[in-house]
């Protein structure tokens, strides 16, 4: 396990998994440009603007989320730090697997004084808050409109509900010592907090 750490410290390891993930992203960009433009050209300007503008908005509210959680476990960051450790992470959502960019964030974090267990904790609370704050969206967008759907409107507001019971601290607290057992790690030294 400490030649794993050894490894995965090393600058060059660093920056070949920052090459592998931009090239995954270019790769996608890429892949998919065809269908963006195509897509594109069907909204107007305004449209496609405030979109655009939107998804600046959502990175922006991640990051504000995941930088007061990491603060409430114990490691507080300027935004100058926690906008460039936070930036580099996310590029890891292109590599194929869905946790590299909490793998990344613990990894880059480190140079930081942070814990690992602590970016991984906060970087896993900030995904749930974004799902939590997605379905609030989405529920109320359904709720809002008059397009049929196929999914019962009470189940979406359960789901809703769960998700909120989900990100109270007692109950989230204990999802974390229990992922933590899971995977036979010590959990993190500070619990989240209502004020967090």
């Amino acid at each position: 396990m400490n030649k794993l750490k050894k490894v995965m410290n090393s600058p060059l390891i660093r920056w070949f998994f920052l090459a592998i993930a931009l090239a995954a992203l270019i790769w996608v960009i890429i892949k998919n440009w065809n269908p963006l433009v195509a897509a594109l050209t069907t909204l107007s300007w305004q449209i496609a603007t405030a979109g655009f503008l939107l998804a600046v908005v959502y990175v922006f509210f991640t990051l504000w989320s995941w930088r007061v959680i990491l603060a409430d476990l114990g490691s507080p960051l300027d935004w100058s730090t926690a906008t460039q450790l936070f930036g580099i992470s996310q590029i890891g959502k292109y590599i194929p697997g869905g946790v590299w960019n909490i793998v990344a964030a613990a990894e880059i974090g480190r140079d930081h004084d942070i814990p690992a267990r602590r970016s991984v904790t906060a970087m896993t609370v900030a995904v749930l808050i974004s799902l939590l704050t997605g379905t609030g969206i989405g529920v109320i967008t359904i709720l809002g409109t008059s397009v049929a759907i196929q999914v019962p409107t009470w189940a979406i507001v359960l789901l809703l509900i769960a998700l909120i019971a989900l990100l109270m601290p007692p109950v989230l607290n204990r999802l974390i010592a229990f992922g933590f057992k899971l995977l036979k790690r010590p959990t993190p030294e500070r619990q989240i907090s209502f004020k967090g």
